[in-house]
């Protein structure tokens, strides 16, 4: 897929809403503050953008035997985003800070419930206020959507199935201290899963949230995978990994499955093995 299709710059974007052809949503979360985001979008956001919370509406309720941010059934998510104001026939912006860890999993969620016209909005909201693009505050009034989920199935793979096939390669976008073990700040237990590769999601963007070029990333997803084409990705808690998706297709590679339950939902039994390095 073209970065055209995938990516959207902060000039497209407000050329797009002149034309007020496009459903804008801002994805800004904090894991350590959890309001944060809300609050940043209450004080300025891009015009007509919607808010859309991680831990609230692009994830449901963890359970003892999830993850942190366990995937919302497919009618949920379409509910959720019809909410929002998504509708099929009309092209959807997602953005979040900067770097696109947050926003991405809004991407991801759309493609894999059948919506085929969603882009990330390169450097985020830090990138459109360097422009000094317009901005509002407040909460927007939205029109509700029209959408109905046909989603993709075996885009999603569960515990059960982690390092069952072979040749499958299992891809971690986590920090390479917390891949390590030598350092977790957010889950009880440090660690991979056995056999995973590690691909930080920070290494395919630059200082400014923007994705490197289709080579570079084509050398570095060959640089740790080779050309295998069986590849899951995962993270913590199958947010960031939503990123290294989107890095993969600029790469010229298939669309990976993902791993949703990810590192959180692995150590939740502790009978599962665990490796350190």
């Amino acid at each position: 897929m073209t970065r055209e299709r995938l990516l959207c710059t902060p000039a497209e974007l407000y050329e797009r809403l002149q034309t007020g052809h496009c459903t804008v949503l801002d994805c800004r979360f904090n894991l350590m503050q959890p309001t944060q985001g809300a609050d940043q979008y209450r004080d300025a956001h891009i015009p007509g953008a919607a808010y859309v919370h991680l831990d609230n509406e692009l994830s449901s309720p963890p359970e003892p035997n999830t993850g942190r941010h366990p995937l919302p059934s497919p009618e949920q998510a379409a509910l959720m985003f019809v909410r929002k104001g998504v509708s099929a026939e009309v092209p959807v912006v997602v953005y979040d800070g900067q770097d696109g860890s947050v926003a991405a999993r809004a991407w991801w969620m759309l493609r894999w419930l059948g919506h085929d016209d969603v882009r990330l909005l390169e450097g985020g909201f830090e990138g459109w206020r360097s422009l000094a693009l317009p901005l509002e505050s407040g909460e927007v009034s939205v029109t509700a959507g029209r959408f109905t989920a046909t989603h993709v199935s075996d885009w999603v793979l569960d515990t059960s199935s982690v390092n069952t096939e072979e040749g499958a390669v299992l891809v971690d976008a986590r920090a390479k201290a917390r891949f390590d073990g030598s350092q977790e700040p957010i889950d009880p237990v440090a660690g991979h899963i056995p056999g995973a590769i590690n691909l930080p999601f920070e290494q395919t963007i630059d200082e400014h949230g923007h994705f490197l070029g289709e080579e570079q990333l084509s050398s570095l997803w060959v640089d740790t995978i080779g050309n295998a084409e069986n590849v899951t990705v995962m993270c913590g808690s199958g947010v960031t990994a939503c990123h290294l998706a989107i890095s993969a297709l600029l790469a010229g590679r298939p669309m990976p499955r993902l791993y949703a339950g990810s590192w959180s939902e692995w150590i939740r039994d502790p009978s599962r093995a665990i490796a350190r390095s």
